[in-house]
């Protein structure tokens, strides 16, 4: 997972929620207004940090995800 390598890539949790949350949930009226911009990444943050546990897996350890 790209979080797992953020001492390499600079790409932790919380940056890659700032990258993702807007394209993954789409606001109402098509732009997202500053006071939704934190509870989104917040949001996004939490399912990247526990992706294994929100979207489950069957693959070992260490396994790449399909």
């Amino acid at each position: 997972m790209v979080a797992q390598e953020s001492i390499m890539n600079k790409m932790s949790p919380s940056n890659l929620a700032c990258v993702f949350a807007v394209n993954l949930i789409w606001p109402p009226h098509d732009s997202v207004s500053l006071r939704a911009l934190t509870p989104l990444n917040i949001f996004t943050e939490i399912l990247v940090e526990h992706y294994r546990t929100v979207f489950g897996s069957r693959s070992a350890p260490g396994e790449l995800l399909p």
